[in-house]
């Protein structure tokens, strides 16, 4: 029951508390995202610091700073998206990081046609596949975590309340519409 709403007490959904509370860091599906999260800033990272060994790493090797140009391009948009995801989710915006790694999914398959379009189809490939392969299985999981939220919101919160526990105060017409 939580106390202080303006309708009495509420029944709390323990799904909801797992999914949103203090058990929200301890789920899979976050540390996924969080692992996979940091992972894409710090490919982001390697692309300033290091471009020439970042091309390489993204499968069209380049030896010279000037040619590096497309590895920083790529290591600004990743490093953007590292960040931007690592901040939804400490803000435990399930549905919106969820919706950004759907998106991404589309990015390592651009990457794959990029490579395939300069050198053909060969072993660099593997990489972009592990990546798509890692944003699926993390939206999929965010996903699931997001509708298990909601789910338990609508439980917990029951007819004419709002998610933050508050009772909606009748309309005065409401009386005498009874």
């Amino acid at each position: 029951m939580v106390p202080g709403s303006q309708g009495g007490q509420t029944m709390v959904d323990e799904t909801s508390d797992d999914v949103t509370g203090p058990r929200y860091w301890r789920t899979a599906a976050v540390w996924l995202a969080a692992v996979a999260s940091a992972a894409i800033l710090l490919l982001g990272l390697r692309a300033f610091l290091d471009p020439v060994s970042a091309s390489a790493g993204f499968g069209l090797p380049m030896h010279t700073e000037s040619e590096t140009t497309f590895v920083r391009i790529y290591g600004a948009r990743n490093a953007f998206l590292g960040v931007v995801s690592l901040r939804l989710l400490w803000l435990r915006m399930t549905r919106p990081v969820a919706l950004l790694f759907t998106l991404a999914t589309v990015l390592p398959l651009l990457d794959a046609w990029v490579i395939v379009s300069r050198i053909g189809v060969g072993a660099e490939l593997v990489r972009h596949a592990v990546i798509l392969l890692v944003l699926v299985v993390t939206s999929t999981s965010l996903r699931r975590l997001d509708r298990a939220a909601s789910a338990g919101a609508r439980r917990a919160t029951g007819a004419g309340m709002l998610h933050f526990g508050t009772t909606l105060a009748a309309a005065p017409d409401d009386a005498a519409r009874r």
